[in-house]
């Protein structure tokens, strides 16, 4: 069978057969230098690896519903920062903090308000999903922070017990917008946390990214990026999601993508990215982020990387 003769499915399935390949060869009447340079993707590189979820898309509907159709190892990053759980934190009346009152109603299409043990439960889930998906050598970033709950800090240890947690990486966010409540019960926070829980054969990239970790360290002192300018009301820094992009080293997925901020970094990247989010409201936000930065880049004002090509048999 010459190329151009096969389907995106027999393609997929040269792709994953281990088999020898004379033996592939021969189950679609063809040769073994066609199915060398198919294993390869010197020949149907377009073909995409999970046709329902393209790369470089946003996609509407439940993180995890999603994410259990992609395959072990489609990424090599998993960088989010899922919902706090504020709804619930607000009606307890011991925060502090009024703009968790704010956030009580929850963002576009999403309350924030479940029971503490279902919240818990369902984190636990995104993060097995998000280790599935990212294998022994990628990454998940998960960003969070810690919390008062019922006077006592709350480390999120009940979501993340268990979980191959590598390092914390402190975001100084060289302040806080929030001063407290009338009889505030702690200071300020002007820090959050990426929890980097890794696979056991994930490093730091070689080359510019591992020469730049040296100097970012594990504290980050990015400023946070306010709704005025994302339309969002909790999105991550450009430059935080930047860094977590280039750390990954490979494709990434935001399960929870709100404005779409990780996108805009690994599109900068030119890094295959995946969004998904409840709110059909925050993709239209993110298409209209993506082409102010892609109005950016044709009047000259950035240049992405090179497009980083798949190593043989990835």
């Amino acid at each position: 069978m010459a190329k151009g003769q096969f389907t995106g499915d027999q393609i997929r399935s040269i792709r994953a057969d281990t088999r020898k390949q004379r033996e592939i060869a021969a189950d679609y009447d063809t040769t073994q230098q066609v199915v060398s340079l198919i294993k390869l993707r010197q020949i149907y590189a377009e073909v995409p690896e999970h046709p329902d979820i393209p790369p470089n898309s946003y996609i509407v509907g439940d993180a995890l519903d999603l994410m259990r159709q992609l395959p072990a190892g489609a990424v090599k990053g998993v960088i989010t920062s899922p919902p706090y759980n504020k709804g619930i934190m607000a009606k307890s009346g011991n925060s502090a903090w009024v703009n968790y009152n704010d956030l009580a109603a929850g963002y576009s299409d999403y309350s924030d308000n479940r029971p503490a043990e279902e919240y818990i439960a369902w984190q636990r889930e995104i993060l097995e999903e998000s280790l599935r998906l990212v294998g022994d050598d990628g990454a998940v970033f998960y960003q969070t922070k810690f919390q008062e709950q019922n006077y006592l800090c709350d480390h999120r240890d009940a979501i993340l017990s268990g979980f191959p947690l590598r390092q914390v990486i402190i975001w100084d966010k060289s302040g806080s917008f929030n001063m407290g409540g009338v009889e505030p019960t702690i200071l300020p926070p002007r820090y959050e946390v990426i929890m980097l829980i890794a696979g056991k054969d994930w490093v730091i990239p070689k080359g510019e990214t591992r020469d730049a970790a040296r100097k970012w360290q594990n504290l980050w002192e990015i400023k946070p990026e306010g709704n005025d300018t994302t339309g969002h009301p909790a999105s991550f820094p450009l430059e935080l999601a930047r860094r977590c992009v280039l750390l990954a080293g490979g494709p990434v997925l935001d399960p929870f993508a709100g404005s779409g901020t990780v996108g805009l970094a690994a599109y900068k990247e030119s890094v295959p990215y995946y969004l998904f989010d409840l709110s059909t409201e925050y993709k239209d936000l993110f298409a209209s982020r993506l082409k102010r930065v892609q109005d950016e880049e044709k009047a000259g004002l950035f240049t992405r990387r090179a497009r980083r090509q798949p190593p043989p048999n990835s």
